[in-house]
């Protein structure tokens, strides 16, 4: 008899999905501390607890085994090259952890999906998306009334809510505002649907970052678009163009009437152009980076040189990140999964409606990653990463599923 021990969901499943249900309540708990200047590490303290519970579900069942496996080796590579160049390996090991609770999370979603009867994980999976958009939009909005903090240190300009970090808002919004948009566009009607693209794009320009401004408008066009299937795709894809950049030229002037412009600003400007201001200098991080990486030994080029080396802790572009923290052979490894990954969905393109946004939110999440970073180690987007990615498995239709969860 072929063993496995989700065919009945045990203490430690009901303790996983709590912890999804919780995620941003925790991460805003955490942020509020963290912008006061108080160190309580509530979230990450949580999150390691929760990857221990999953490498325990990893060994008590044979389908995790080889994925097992693959966990340890990965850990392995940290292991052999903080062992024999003693960099700091708290800090990476830290580093890395963000990722492998991604994966780990992703692993153990699939498992449920091909073991667990009826719609019960889909259920879950939406509530999680429900609880997730609710306390994001909530904690960005709160904003205009005063509460919370800014995301950017310089001036009055943008506003995080609680969260410690704005940048690490836009993995969350490349998941949560499609699947919001996905769940309006089937479940209301197209009225209803401009008044949750409007505040999805508010949304944006409240948080103030650039990337979440173009993906809000991206997707509010692009769902529309493949899911129509009459001949007015080019309707809703103009109309929703023209909707947001009004609402873009309003906010512009809007900006320059109420704000002053950020000096910083001007002096990336003055410096480099355009550019350095939408890289954020993170080019200038990189080559400085990469002249310590490139001086290296060739054992520490192959596994790399970990954190806290070097001219600056990070780059804030995650594929440089991996190649400086964890070597060449580190980032084959990344690639190759992606690359995996990718296969997979092109393989369950055709098991349910939400699999082609999926699809789209990976490749702009992947931009996002190497450009701007706080994407594939974000411990704030990564379960929301992780479930949405599972979703390829499943073949439930999701409007449905929609429906039921909003009526309860």
């Amino acid at each position: 008899m072929k063993y496995n021990r989700f065919n009945n969901i045990d203490f430690s499943d009901y303790f996983i999905w709590t912890i999804c249900y919780s995620w941003l309540i925790i991460d805003s708990v955490n942020g509020y501390f963290w912008n006061l200047g108080v160190s309580l590490p509530i979230s990450q303290g949580i999150k390691s607890l929760l990857l221990i519970v999953l490498s325990y579900k990893f060994l008590h069942n044979k389908n995790f085994l080889f994925n097992f496996l693959l966990f340890l080796f990965l850990l392995a590579i940290l292991f052999i090259s903080s062992g024999i160049y003693y960099y700091p390996f708290l800090g990476t090991l830290q580093h890395l952890s963000k990722l492998l609770l991604t994966i780990c999370l992703f692993i153990y979603f699939r498992n449920c999906i091909l073991t667990w009867k009826n719609d019960s994980f889909e259920y879950k999976a939406f509530l999680v998306f429900k609880i997730g958009i609710i306390v994001l939009y909530a904690n960005i909005f709160l904003g205009l009334l005063g509460i919370g903090f800014n995301t950017y240190s310089y001036g009055e300009f943008g506003y995080k809510g609680f969260f410690a970090s704005g940048n690490e808002l836009g993995g969350l919004a490349v998941v949560l505002v499609p699947v919001l948009l996905y769940w309006a566009y089937f479940s209301l009607s197209r009225f209803y649907y401009l008044i949750v693209t409007f505040l999805s794009i508010a949304f944006g320009f409240v948080l103030g970052t650039k990337a979440v401004i173009i993906i809000v408008i991206f997707f509010s066009c692009f769902i529309p678009y493949i899911y129509n299937e009459n001949k007015n795709k080019l309707f809703y894809l103009l109309l929703g163009i023209s909707f947001a950049l009004l609402l873009i030229v309003n906010s512009i002037f809007y900006l320059i009437d109420s704000y002053e412009i950020p000096p910083s600003l001007l002096y990336k400007f003055d410096k480099g152009g355009l550019m350095l201001i939408l890289l954020s200098a993170r080019d200038q991080f990189v080559m400085e980076q990469w002249n310590v990486f490139s001086s290296s030994p060739i054992f520490q080029r192959l596994f790399g040189i970990g954190a806290e080396v070097g001219n600056v802790d990070t780059v804030e572009m995650d594929f440089c990140d991996i190649l400086f923290y964890y070597g060449f052979i580190g980032l084959l490894i990344i690639l190759v999964s992606l690359i995996s990954l990718f296969r997979l969905i092109k393989e369950n393109l055709r098991n349910n409606e939400l699999v082609r946004v999926i699809k789209m939110s990976d490749i702009i999440m992947l931009l996002m990653a190497a450009l701007a970073g706080h994407i594939l180690f974000s411990s704030t987007a990564g379960l929301y990463i992780a479930l949405f990615n599972s979703l390829i498995f499943s073949n439930k239709t999701y409007p449905l599923i929609y429906n039921k969860l909003i009526k309860k």
